[in-house]
C-alpha cells in the first residue's frame, strides 16, 4: 500500500465516521493513532489527529484508485457495556483526494 501511495497521508485508523449530511452523502470523522506522512513509498513522519469531511460519492467513485485484497475486522467499540454483534469487515482504500484538516 505504501508503494502504491508513494506520497501522501497514510491513515490506518479512523476514530469515528458518521454522516454529516446523509442526503448529500457527506462523511465526517477523525483519524486516530498510526497516521503518517509517506514520501517515496516510505513512512517519514507521524501526523497529529485530523478531522475529515468528504463525499462518499467521491471517495468510492471518481477518487477511488484501489481497494486492498485483505479486509480488516472492525468490532463495535461500544460492546463493553452489553453484548453487541455490530461489526464490519472492510478493505483499505487508496484514494487520490481526501479532505483533511489538522
Amino acid at each position: 500500500m505504501l508503494a502504491a501511495l508513494d506520497r501522501g497521508v497514510y491513515a490506518s485508523n479512523l476514530w469515528y465516521c458518521n454522516f454529516s449530511d446523509g442526503a448529500a452523502g457527506r462523511l465526517t470523522g477523525m483519524t486516530r493513532f498510526a497516521c503518517f506522512w509517506v514520501d517515496g513509498g516510505k513512512i517519514v513522519a507521524p501526523l497529529n489527529v485530523m478531522r475529515f469531511d468528504d463525499s462518499i460519492y467521491l471517495l468510492l467513485g471518481s477518487n477511488l484508485l484501489a481497494l486492498t485484497a485483505q479486509r480488516e475486522f472492525l468490532a463495535n467499540p461500544l460492546a463493553y457495556r452489553e453484548r453487541n454483534t455490530d461489526s464490519a469487515r472492510l478493505p483499505g482504500a487508496l484514494v487520490k483526494e481526501f479532505r483533511l484538516v489538522l
